[in-house]
């Protein structure tokens, strides 16, 4: 038992020396016997006792390796196995509480290295198979947040601690004029606003000192158009490991059209007020009138002298002309109700020109006419805009002396971003005095005129037209003299008017 639980080169040794020291003496033992018995002579025992010694140590080494050698070359085709990618081989081990020698730990070792080997893959494949979910995890995510990035209909754009532009979307691309390649790499200021310093406006040096997010507001002359747009630009922070700003997000959102919904609004409320400006107008001032008015036709025809009759007729005149302030007065408070159909301008056009065609030639007015060949169909309530178009034909031809030139020019504008629709740009301009240093939107005032005998309503009526065409209109001074008027028509109304509108098509 001891020798069993000895190391293995000890049984190795142990072994050995016990099978040579037996072998020894038997065969010693022979020999003598053999030699004194008369049964061989010396010299022959000694051969036959040498060739004993020989194929006794021949036989023990085998064993002996057999014994020995052989765990390690069942050992070296199990790891062969394993190498092969079996991992579910094994040693089999002594069934004694502890080992019995090195060979006993060397299969415990390998078969503890397997099963370790076994549990690392196993826990590989898992970490794996997690790794590669998180991996279409955040590929999902990455294609949602790309997909947001890219189809959001306001501008985003991301940049350094140096202004320098590291992203922007579509939308931001359409707003500069200018691909992401061109922006990359670049100052915000310089691409925005054309400046070599920040703008002034400017917030994102806060969130880059302080974090948080922060607010502005701007105005822009749009690479696709010529109108000025409203902006509104929120400021985000891009944090680092260290929790350090390091990008800001800018995220930029045009609220022209809710700016405008806001004066409509206001205008509204003007609107309400001087309807019951008007009401009262019409009940406190036309019935004095009226009896003014008749008692003047009774005096006419009761008198008979000249110069008194003339004063009458002044009165009747201005009782006439205050009925008609009072009636342009209510016709501009009280609600417009439109009846669109798709139909095209230039017949609008061309009738306005026809009915101011006495003042005109009276005038010896010059018209030019420019349209364009390709002009869409658009919803126009057909007799409010060509009101809207006498009005202004009428104070061009005011403003211009006799001789002058009228030109009324039309075209399809199609240069806006994907997210807005397309326009029909009428401009009307005449080489009258022009506007002076006056603000072109002050015309748009109720009661702002520049005439003498001008009530200030009609170009509110003509804005009020245009807004509820969905449209713009303002004034425009020319480089050298007279007046631009641009009457911007949208192609399609939106959703939440159109709704409200009966439709034909003409």
């Amino acid at each position: 038992m001891a020798s069993y639980r000895a190391g293995l080169k000890k049984k190795f040794m142990l072994s050995s020396i016990s099978l040579l020291v037996m072998f020894s003496v038997f065969g010693s033992l022979l020999l003598y016997f053999f030699i004194y018995s008369g049964m061989m002579g010396l010299k022959t025992g000694l051969i036959w006792q040498t060739v004993f010694y020989i194929a006794v140590g021949i036989t023990g080494i085998s064993v002996i390796a057999r014994i020995m050698v052989q765990p390690v070359i069942d050992l070296t085709d199990k790891v062969k196995e394993v190498q092969n990618g079996n991992l579910e081989v094994q040693m089999e081990v002594n069934g004694l509480s502890e080992p019995a020698d090195e060979m006993d730990m060397l299969f415990l070792g390998f078969n503890e290295m397997v099963r370790r080997l076994r549990q690392n893959i196993h826990d590989l494949r898992q970490a794996k198979e997690n790794a590669e979910e998180i991996s279409r995890r955040l590929k999902k995510a990455n294609e949602k947040l790309e997909a947001i990035f890219v189809g959001i209909p306001d501008g985003i754009m991301i940049i350094d601690r140096n202004y320098r532009i590291v992203d922007a979307n579509p939308v931001m691309e359409k707003l500069i004029g200018k691909s992401l390649d061109e922006l990359s790499g670049e100052h915000c200021f310089e691409m925005c606003q054309g400046r070599e310093s920040r703008c002034s406006f400017c917030r994102a040096d806060t969130v880059f000192q302080l974090g948080g997010h922060s607010f502005t507001q701007c105005t822009k002359r749009t690479s696709y158009g010529n109108e000025e747009r409203i902006f509104e630009i929120y400021d985000f922070p891009l944090l680092n490991e260290a929790g350090q700003v390091e990008q800001v997000i800018e995220y930029v959102k045009d609220v022209t059209e809710a700016v405008k919904m806001q004066k409509h609004l206001e205008q509204a409320k003007n609107l309400a007020e001087i309807g019951k400006m008007g009401s009262i107008v019409a009940h406190e001032v036309r019935n004095p009138l009226n009896a003014i008015a008749g008692a003047v036709r009774f005096l006419k025809g009761e008198i008979e002298n000249e110069e008194l009759q003339s004063y009458l007729q002044i009165i009747d005149e201005q009782v006439k002309r205050v009925n008609a302030v009072t009636d342009e007065m209510l016709d501009y408070a009280r609600p417009l109700f439109l009846e669109f159909s798709y139909c095209q301008i230039q017949p609008l056009i061309e009738n306005a020109l026809k009915t101011m065609q006495e003042r005109i030639r009276s005038k010896k007015i010059r018209v030019q006419l420019d349209m364009d060949g390709n002009l869409p169909l658009l919803p126009l309530d057909e007799v409010q805009v060509e009101r809207a178009l006498l009005n202004l034909i009428d104070n061009a031809i005011d403003a211009m002396q006799p001789g002058g030139r009228l030109r009324i020019s039309c075209y399809y504008d199609q240069a806006m971003p994907a997210n807005s629709l397309h326009e029909v740009v009428l401009i009307i301009e005449d080489d009258g005095e022009g506007l002076g240093e006056r603000d072109p939107e002050d015309l748009f005032k109720p009661f702002v005129t520049t005439k003498l005998r001008g009530t200030g309503l009609g170009l509110p009526v003509v804005r009020k037209i245009m807004n509820s065409h969905q449209g713009s209109v303002h004034l425009e001074p020319r480089d050298h003299v007279g007046t631009k008027a641009v009457l911007r028509f949208p192609t399609t109304l939106k959703v939440y008017e159109a709704k409200e509108h009966h439709f034909s098509y003409r």
